[in-house]
């Protein structure tokens, strides 16, 4: 086993990706823990914020997931992606003028948004849907269409800076699509 100094460790791993994930009270929790789990055993940094620093609990199970930091101390230029799961989370979290101001700045820096479920609530709040392909959760297909995306009926929808998936049935292929677009 090698031993490596910190500041070896550093230089070697200077490209070491940083992957933010925002949820918030009522996240669905497969949406949240498997991109976590997979973003993990591919050696990416992951990090969960929301508005506030604390504990969230998931709407369809009994699981918690602590924040530590809240969304208003990140930069968005220190993340190479931005994920944003849905459950019931993306509904309170849209009306946070702080959580939108952080994703239509993560927007600018011109870096990845994977978003699935009810995620893309958020997107259509920050205004940046219009004339981009995206899927979502049947009960929010309106909203998004209302906002000017072009809706796919597909498990996975890559368009420039998104990433989008309908439900947790899609997990896999969001997965898939979000490691290939981070090793790319």
């Amino acid at each position: 086993m090698k031993i490596y100094n910190w500041s070896q460790f550093i230089k070697e791993n200077k490209n070491l990706k940083k992957i933010l994930i925002l949820t918030g009270e009522g996240f669905q929790d497969d949406e949240v823990f498997k991109p976590k789990e997979r973003l993990e055993s591919e050696d990416f940094e992951v990090i969960v914020s929301s508005n506030e620093a604390k504990n969230y609990k998931a709407f369809n199970s009994e699981k918690n997931i602590e924040v530590r930091k809240p969304l208003t101390s990140l930069n968005p230029n220190d993340f190479d992606m931005l994920i944003i799961p849905g459950g019931k989370a993306p509904e309170y979290l849209r009306e946070e003028k702080s959580v939108i101001n952080f994703v239509r700045d993560f927007y600018k820096t011109g870096k990845p948004i994977a978003s699935i479920c009810h995620g893309p609530l958020i997107l259509v709040s920050a205004k940046l849907v219009e004339g981009k392909k995206m899927t979502c959760f049947e009960d929010v297909v309106e909203e998004l269409k209302s906002a000017g995306a072009i809706y796919k009926n597909r498990s996975c929808v890559k368009d420039d800076q998104f990433i989008t998936s309908r439900n947790p049935g899609d997990l896999e292929d969001f997965c898939d699509a979000v490691i290939e677009k981070l090793k790319s």
